[in-house]
């Protein structure tokens, strides 16, 4: 599979690229279930928090300029 830059891939999901999204939320998903999950102590609030943190990303990628990581 052809890599690409986690810059890359905002820049493109940025643009409204759908694939880009999905790729980024899949190199994510993981730490970010995994930590709502150290937060919670319940697997089905973590998954429902986790959600509503790539949301609430998602929506905020427009005004992301990249001056800190994306993690």
């Amino acid at each position: 599979m052809f890599f690409q830059s986690t810059e890359t891939l905002i820049a493109k999901a940025q643009q409204g690229n759908k694939r880009a999204w999905l790729k980024l939320v899949k190199q994510h998903e993981s730490r970010v279930y995994n930590h709502c999950l150290r937060m919670l102590s319940n697997p089905d609030d973590a998954m429902d928090l986790m959600q509503e943190v790539f949301i609430s990303v998602y929506k905020s990628l427009p005004s992301f300029r990249g001056e800190s990581r994306f993690t």
